[in-house]
């Protein structure tokens, strides 16, 4: 067959095959081609329009981004006015804050200061108060360790004084023993030797005698007194009959005697004291009637309690300042020109007729005390206690009775003459039938005005309130 033959050594049917394939391929080829350059038109066509749709919109796209960036300019224009306003704002609101805050700082500064300086200042205290008391410490052991020398020392010096002192006392004593025993050796050996009676003693004989006692009484202490004033008693030298400055006791130290052991307590009579030192001494008990002259002696102290004194006078400038006449009992005693403050009455038994002229007895004691018809002339009894006491029918006269306690005092019938009695304190007085003439009242308390009309006669007295009164 044709299709068998072969041509080049192919056959016709081979070649055909191969020619179909060729044209295929060809043909394949030319439409790609022809697509190829078709779709390359299309292509660039598009990519024309697609460009200028992208220039137009590039350009849309500037306009769009030149109005964005003038709004954006303006944006911004406004947000940086806005921001520079709100940072204005924001800077006056933070200068506010940091002036507020650093007010407050300060403030804080100040009060940390004041708490500091208070803290430093305590705490300088403290210190200063620990160094105090470390110091007063220190001071206090080196007092307690001075005190314990001192103590010591003070303790073998005391020892030392006691065993001078017992010592000396020891030689006093044995010295006073000496000089009693020599004057009683040579008391003994004068009235021994006497040739004649004690009532004819020469007075230069006693003037010896009154001279070596005095100087004798000055160097013995009150025990060794009363021993020698008791010899003189037993030798029956103390008489009346040598009296005034012949008296052996003239001028001599006897404080502290105790003459309630020396004389019988139914002694008649004493003997004379004059410008002696009688400071301290004791009378108590003693029973005396008649006077003997103390005149010019100083009784100061003197203990007169339990005594029973009989018109006995008590004058002439002596001093009896803070004696003590309690639970006495005296009958017409006088006290003239006498000092006795500070004087205590208290308790007395019995004083009726008793006198006190021209005496002192400032701040005297005579509460609970019994006066009757006593007298009181140109006597200070200024802050005397008078209260309890029963004066009835006694007389005042010329009288200081200035701030007296009166309360409760019995002045029935008594008489007030020229008297005064500022301040005084009369609750409770009883005043019937008293007379009062001149009396200055200024000032009193507790006076009633039916004690007043219970008066006897008033003459021209100052009451209390300042009124004066006549009736």
């Amino acid at each position: 067959m044709i299709y068998e033959k072969e041509f080049c050594g192919l056959t016709l049917r081979r070649w055909l095959k191969i020619l179909v394939k060729l044209t295929i391929t060809i043909i394949i080829g030319v439409f790609t081609i022809i697509i190829s350059i078709h779709q390359q038109n299309v292509n660039q066509s598009i990519y024309n329009k697609h460009t200028a749709q992208v220039a137009q919109l590039y350009e849309n796209n500037r306009e769009q981004i030149r109005r964005r960036r003038q709004e954006d300019i303006e944006t911004v224009r406004l947000q940086r006015e806005e921001d520079k306003n709100f940072s204005c704002l924001q800077r006056e609101e933070d200068q506010k804050i940091f002036n507020r805050q650093r007010e407050e700082d300060r403030q804080d500064a100040c009060v940390q200061r004041l708490e500091d300086k208070e803290s430093a200042g305590i705490q300088r205290e403290i210190d200063l108060k620990l160094a105090t008391d470390k110091r007063l410490q220190e001071y206090k052991l080196a007092e307690i360790q001075r005190s314990l020398y001192q103590n010591k020392r003070s303790n073998l010096l005391e020892i030392d004084q006691e065993n001078y002192l017992s010592e000396r006392i020891v030689k006093k004593n044995r010295k006073s023993d000496d000089i009693l025993m020599n004057y009683q050796r040579e008391l003994s050996g004068l009235l021994s030797n006497l040739q004649t009676k004690l009532d004819e003693l020469d007075p230069t004989f006693l003037l010896v005698l009154q001279m070596q006692t005095k100087t004798t009484l000055q160097l013995l202490d009150a025990t060794r007194r009363t021993i020698l004033v008791k010899n003189l008693i037993q030798a029956n030298i103390l008489r009346d009959k040598w009296n005034g400055k012949m008296s052996i006791l003239y001028g001599a130290n006897v404080s502290g005697v105790q003459f309630d052991q020396l004389f019988n307590h139914r002694t008649i009579s004493f003997p004379d004291i004059e410008h002696a030192d009688v400071r301290y001494a004791s009378f108590r008990s003693v029973f005396v009637r008649g006077s003997s002259s103390f005149a010019y002696s100083d009784f100061d102290y003197t203990d007169w309690s339990f005594a029973e004194l009989i018109n006995f006078d008590f004058d002439r400038k002596m001093t009896m300042n803070n004696a003590i006449f309690r639970n006495s009992q005296m009958i017409d005693v006088a006290f003239h020109d006498v000092l006795m403050n500070q004087v205590s009455f208290q308790y007395n038994k019995n004083c009726s007729n008793c006198i006190f002229v021209d005496a002192s007895l400032v701040a005297a004691r005579f509460d609970h005390s019994i006066f009757p018809k006593a007298t009181f002339g140109l006597t200070t009894v200024a802050d005397g206690n008078m209260s309890s006491g029963t004066f009835v029918e006694s007389d005042f006269e010329r009288v200081i009775l200035d701030r007296v306690d009166l309360n409760g005092a019995d002045c029935r019938r008594c008489t007030f003459l020229n008297v005064s009695m500022v301040n005084c304190s009369m609750y409770d007085i009883k005043l019937e039938g008293a007379n009062f003439s001149h009396v200055n009242l200024t000032g009193c308390i507790g006076l009633k005005i039916e004690q007043i009309y219970s008066l006897l006669k008033i003459n021209d007295v100052i009451l209390p309130n300042g009124t004066i009164i006549s009736f």
